[in-house]
């Protein structure tokens, strides 16, 4: 299984009241969060190595992959309440794991939050910048940026 594919399909099941399917969907890329949350002793190494881990999944999918999350939030939120709820549920998901790591570097909940909506805006920026270039650079330039 790859990071987000399976969104797409939970996105649009969703909208077809399947919420298990889109639950497995971002569990995962939590689970994967979570793992490399507990593998790396700060947020910094936690970030870094999630872009370590995209820029990976990016170029073994020759850039055709990315983050269908995205594609399919824009293309549809407008006319669905359903997606858009579970979208904000996805991005919930991600920022609790991201501003936890922060939280317990030091940072304060408020600070901790910002910053995880940064990253996640930064990363999924990157994704499409990585797709449209060919190359992982923007992702490993967040991952190191944000460190």
């Amino acid at each position: 299984m790859r990071l987000d594919v399976g969104l797409v399909v939970g996105l649009g099941s969703v909208d077809r009241g399947d919420d298990a399917v889109e639950g497995r969907r971002n569990a995962f890329r939590v689970t994967t969060l979570d793992a490399l949350a507990a593998e790396h002793g700060n947020a910094g190494a936690l970030v870094e190595a999630y872009a370590k881990l995209l820029a990976g999944w990016m170029g073994k999918s020759k850039f055709r992959d990315g983050c269908p999350i995205a594609t399919t939030l824009l293309e549809t939120v407008p006319g669905s309440a359903a997606i858009a709820e579970a979208g904000q549920q996805a991005f919930a998901s991600w920022t609790d794991v991201l501003s936890g790591a922060l939280i317990r570097d030091g940072a304060s909940r408020r600070d901790a939050e910002r910053l995880a909506h940064f990253a996640i805006s930064a990363f999924e920026g990157a994704l499409i910048k990585a797709r449209v270039e060919g190359r992982a650079d923007a992702l490993l330039d967040v991952g190191s940026l944000l460190r």
